[in-house]
């Protein structure tokens, strides 16, 4: 992620610090029934979700404020991309998904 946020540095000239405030994790099961009664869960994996502050700060002689508004867009579209990538890349054989992939996924027919 170090990576992708000095890449947006150096495209938008923009610094800033970005700070993870909360995360949640859900355990994703599904629940098998024996007749109507439940028998059984079955783990399918994790959904987490978390938010952070993203802070931008300027250099002498530089107006962030100029370009804020494109500076988010395109943050937020990178940091949605690292979501899924940072575990896929991480750990072998772990499917990630994130708003960005899926997105993708669904404009290339894998997926309605």
């Amino acid at each position: 992620m170090e990576q992708s946020h000095d890449e947006l540095t150096k495209i938008t000239g923009i610094r800033f610090t970005n700070v993870a405030t909360r995360a949640i994790v859900f355990n994703g099961i599904t629940i098998e029934y024996a007749g109507s009664d439940p028998y059984r869960f079955i783990w399918k994996g994790l959904r987490i979700d978390a938010s952070s502050v993203v802070a931008p700060y300027n250099h002498f002689g530089v107006d962030i404020n100029k370009d804020i508004t494109k500076f988010m867009y395109v943050f937020g579209l990178a940091a949605s991309l690292d979501e899924s990538s940072v575990f896929e890349e991480d750990f072998p054989g772990v499917e990630a998904i994130s708003t960005v992939k899926g997105l993708r996924m669904i404009n290339q027919g894998l997926i309605d």
